[in-house]
């Protein structure tokens, strides 16, 4: 089994000291905050039921660059914004766009 051979490979080089990134499944210790439950919630019933663009929507790219400026002092425009359903995927799709079969990654 692929993944049994993977995982224990993983726990080799893991023991052996060398660093690893963790990619597995990012499901939270936590209870989604009642604030963010509400709000889907609330999105459901207003019939935002359907796929937004690729990218995200203007409003919440716009909302994230915001957020940058305000907290960490740095300036974004939403088109240089990318909103991604997760870091596997997003590492995938640039690795994709970059590399040709047969590179060496």
């Amino acid at each position: 089994m692929v993944t049994g051979f993977l995982f224990e490979s993983v726990r080799a080089l893991v023991q052996a000291g060398v660093p690893v990134i963790r990619l597995a499944a990012g499901e939270p210790d936590f209870d989604t905050p009642s604030v963010i439950a509400e709000a889907g919630m609330s999105a459901l019933c207003e019939g935002y039921t359907r796929y937004t663009p690729n990218v995200g929507t203007l409003e919440l790219r716009s909302a994230i660059c915001k957020k940058l400026k305000e907290e960490n002092g740095i300036s974004y425009t939403p088109d240089q914004i990318l909103v991604s359903n997760g870091s596997k995927q997003s590492i995938l799709q640039a690795v994709l766009a970059v590399c040709s079969p047969g590179d060496e990654v």
